[in-house]
């Protein structure tokens, strides 16, 4: 696939394989790319899942408190499906015939992965889906789109489905 340009018009869409990402990506496809325009996927992995799993903990399996070999198995486990998750963002591309990037970028937090990769590869534009959380559970737990939308020095568009929209407007009416 065709590198990111430093001069070029590129895109950062951010893509987790989430319904929501699907929807950012196509609704991208149909209003706004255009052939000069080049677009970089931005998937964020973090190995929390491997890290966070307390099987490889076990305080008398090594003098460090921890099993090795089984913390290896699943960081190579998470590996693997993100190298999956990121064949199928490549599908993606070539589904609509679009030549792009498919990048992963390592950070602690999806917002700040895909805020480093914009800076990164001097994106011009940040398209992100949007779960449709709710403004208290968004006030509490936080949302990636309103991190990105608060931080990105460029022009953010975030992609709400339409069922989303609805769902929210029957929940404020109760």
């Amino acid at each position: 696939m065709a590198e990111s340009t430093p001069d070029g018009f590129n895109v950062v869409i951010a893509v987790d394989g989430s319904d929501y990402a699907k929807f950012a990506f196509d609704w991208y496809v149909k209003n706004l790319h255009r052939p000069e325009f080049h677009i970089v996927l931005v998937h964020v992995m973090s190995l929390e899942s491997a890290v966070h799993n307390a099987e490889w903990y076990k305080p008398n399996a090594s003098p460090h408190g921890y099993d090795t070999v089984l913390l290896k198995k699943l960081i190579e486990e998470e590996k693997e499906r993100i190298k999956d998750k990121l064949e199928v963002f490549g599908e993606m591309l070539k589904r609509v015939g679009i030549e792009g990037t498919v990048k992963s970028i390592h950070a602690e937090k999806p917002g700040v992965g895909i805020i480093q990769a914009a800076e990164q590869c001097n994106a011009k534009m940040i398209v992100t889906g949007c779960r449709g959380l709710g403004k208290v559970r968004r006030t509490i737990m936080g949302s990636v789109s309103d991190y990105i939308v608060h931080h990105s020095m460029v022009p953010t568009m975030v992609c709400r489905h339409s069922d989303d929209d609805h769902k929210h407007a029957q929940q404020s009416k109760s």
